[in-house]
């Protein structure tokens, strides 16, 4: 009997160490493993319920006819792998491109060019769907959103602006230049120039769409100059000869006359910006508008730069989210 009682003692004080070894242990595991666990299992909730969220008002929109909400949700998640875009942002930028008229079945595509432009145009996806798709509508698709990215990247990198700041002002202009049958690729040029000669976007913007208004609706003063200096001073003309031989001829028959320009564009607006591009800016502007020609894929490749090692890093995180 005391044999055994002190063996049981013994057994106790074993059983009672080790006990506290397991529920440090536990401890631990709690801590490290299991509550992590519980919070991962959170955040995927979280992440699967704004998901089915964004499809869900993606839904409320689209043509399911000729695009299926599973066909939604696979593209979707597709595009998020591909370019490291959370899938919520992706339904949301989808909404706004359909919404601004864009087609479902090609909704999309716009989208990835906006993501890849914002990237390279250091800008939200947001910013760029909107601004695609208001100078898409401005010219009723004659021009496509790639070869639009790739102008307006273009622009950013020949003048001092940005993807963004275009984008937030660019719809101001651009009802008048297409109604002018001002190319998208001289606008852009235009712009890129006035940027580049100190002028701030919105600014130049404001310039270009004034001197527009100018030569639709010109002030007795401007049409009596242009009769006496001899310019086709007309939306008509400039719709026939395009935007780049209409400045040309005006800088020709000016010929430097700072009153006969402030007498044909009197605007103080309109002034500053054809006072750069009919006259020390017209060589520069054609320069600019030779490489808008050949601008195409500028979109890819600037996205392609982006691609460091730490934004590689944030696709994969993306992957697993």
């Amino acid at each position: 009997m005391a044999s055994a009682s002190s063996e049981g003692k013994r057994m106790r004080k074993s059983i009672e160490s080790a006990g506290k070894s397991i529920n440090a242990v536990g401890t631990k595991i709690t801590a490290s493993v299991t509550a992590p666990i519980l919070g991962l299992g959170v955040a995927c909730g979280k992440m699967a319920s704004d998901f089915e969220d964004g499809i869900a008002k993606v839904s409320t929109i689209a043509d399911l006819s000729v695009m299926s909400l599973d066909a939604i949700r696979s593209s979707t998640i597709d595009l998020s792998n591909q370019l490291g875009v959370s899938a919520s942002e992706i339904s949301e930028a989808q909404y706004n491109a359909i919404s601004a008229g864009a087609a479902t079945e090609k909704s999309l595509d716009l989208v990835s060019t906006a993501i890849k432009a914002a990237k390279a145009g250091f800008t939200d996806t947001a910013t760029a769907v909107d601004g695609l798709t208001t100078v898409y509508n401005s010219f009723q698709g004659a021009v496509d959103y790639s070869t639009l990215s790739d102008q307006m990247l273009q622009t950013q990198n020949y003048g001092k602006t940005t993807f963004g700041e275009l984008a937030s002002s660019i719809g101001q202009v651009t009802p008048v230049a297409n109604s002018l049958n001002v190319s998208t690729d001289e606008l852009f040029s235009s712009i890129a120039i006035l940027t580049k000669n100190g002028i701030n976007t919105s600014s130049a913007i404001t310039g270009l769409k004034a001197a527009y208004s100018n030569i639709l609706k010109p002030t007795a003063d401007a049409s009596k100059t242009a009769k006496q200096l001899g310019i086709d001073f007309s939306a008509t003309h400039l719709k026939a000869v395009g935007w780049a031989k209409f400045m040309e001829e005006i800088k020709t028959k000016v010929n430097g006359d700072a009153d006969a320009m402030a007498k044909l564009f009197g605007s103080v607006e309109a002034l500053n910006s054809m006072t750069v591009l009919a006259g020390a800016g017209l060589d520069d502007f054609n320069v600019c508008l030779d490489q808008m020609n050949t601008a195409a894929g500028l979109t890819q490749k600037s996205y392609e730069k982006m691609l460091t090692p730490s934004e590689r890093w944030r696709m994969s995180l993306n992957k697993l989210k």
